[in-house]
């Protein structure tokens, strides 16, 4: 997986370019369950104390082949803007992708924002026509995934510490 930032060229057009911080170059990450793992330890999603958005691409085999720093907020929230969204997964050509963000506060349950922004990625999704894996909140004691909140995971117990 690779670390991507969106830049213009001179000619004001779109283009990604890869971080120097290219990630995990041995070992792909293959699902959802390791990447959100990677994203909180090498992202430090449980601790920061502002929140953060990323989007995770994904090739049609769900190894994961981009993340993009897609908004940072303050300790109430960050906003995901669907520009920067279809970008994204249209310059790497995504098959799918899911977005992680941050709780600072310790709160696994979504917000009413957490829930409009599951529908606009999900209407994001259909019209370019990538699959949406799941948008999922993290926070120092767990993780959940916003459609199916009442299902809490635990890192204690996810990760047999």
């Amino acid at each position: 997986m690779k670390e991507y930032v969106i830049t213009k060229n001179n000619c004001g057009i779109r283009e990604i370019k890869e971080t120097p911080n290219n990630i995990q170059n041995e070992d792909m990450l293959k699902g959802v369950f390791e990447v959100l793992i990677y994203m909180k330890e090498k992202f430090l999603l449980d601790i920061v104390d502002s929140e953060n958005a990323y989007v995770i691409s994904f090739n049609d085999c769900e190894f994961a082949t981009g993340v993009y720093h897609i908004s940072k907020g303050d300790s109430y929230g960050c906003n995901v803007y669907n520009k920067e969204l279809v970008t994204f997964l249209s310059l790497i050509g995504a098959h799918s992708f899911i977005v992680v963000h941050n709780h600072t506060k310790d709160i696994l349950f979504p917000s009413q924002d957490d829930i409009n922004n599951l529908e606009s990625l999900e209407t994001v999704a259909n019209v370019i026509g990538v699959d949406l894996l799941g948008s999922y909140i993290i926070t120092r004691s767990g993780y959940i995934e916003i459609s199916n909140p009442e299902n809490v995971f635990d890192w204690e117990e996810v990760l047999c510490i």
